[in-house]
């Protein structure tokens, strides 16, 4: 999965609030939170799709995180209920986070599943997060999500290049040099402007009777039971 905090339509015009947001967030203490084994603020995607793709708190410059912004109105981070403790949990953490280094007050809103996909559709909020499960296990799954016409593309992003960027992609090898290039190029432009903090790789635990054997997880965290078998 690609899990990330997305900053929409309003943010997109104040390239210096999405800065403070996403440089406030200490991303060894949400590490800590989540029993996490990578480091959030790097994408979680297998690395060897963009070799040398910086995580958001290595384009972080000192000069750039100055709490000398007044908060936008109407601050609000929605999240899903899905998963209410996990998902719950980690919103009051950046929520701390943001209070505590910048002195802002943002709002939490859990919605249900169905009425937060509602939202993102006709009226996305400020903040919000997302997990998202590529159609297929390439890079060019991910960046197509956030090209001009895509349907879920709720942080409205427009910008043509990167939609010719993810044409370019379609039917390349993901370890052909040139798909390494230019999935590099759509990542980094997405972390390095801000219209995402992706939350690094996470852990999902499974619970299997112990009678089962040859259960696979493929590359999109789906189960393979073609070869599964009881003992």
């Amino acid at each position: 999965r690609f899990d990330y905090i997305a900053f929409g339509p309003q943010l997109h015009d104040q390239p210096k609030v999405r800065e403070l947001l996403a440089a406030s967030l200490d991303y060894e203490g949400f590490q800590k939170l989540i029993f996490a084994e990578g480091l959030p603020g790097c994408s979680g995607l297998p690395a060897e799709w963009s070799p040398g793709l910086k995580c958001i708190y290595q384009t972080i410059r000192d000069k750039e995180f100055s709490p000398r912004v007044e908060m936008p109105k109407n601050l609000e981070y929605a999240y899903s209920l899905y998963a209410v403790e996990d998902l719950k949990r980690s919103a009051e953490w950046f929520q701390h986070s943001w209070k505590k280094n910048l002195g802002w007050n943002v709002k939490l809103k859990g919605m249900e599943n169905k009425v937060i996909l509602d939202r993102l559709r006709h009226d996305p909020p400020p903040l919000f997060r997302r997990a998202l499960t590529p159609e297929f296990p390439l890079c060019m799954s991910v960046l197509d999500v956030f090209t001009s016409n895509h349907p879920d593309n709720y942080i409205r992003l427009k910008n043509p290049q990167l939609d010719d960027l993810a044409k370019k992609l379609m039917g390349l090898d993901s370890l052909s040099p040139e798909a390494k290039k230019l999935c590099l190029e759509g990542l980094s432009y997405l972390i390095e402007n801000r219209y995402i903090v992706p939350l690094g790789p996470m852990s999902f635990a499974t619970l299997k009777k112990p009678k089962f054997k040859n259960l696979i997880m493929n590359g999109l965290y789906q189960m393979d039971l073609t070869r599964l078998e009881a003992e």
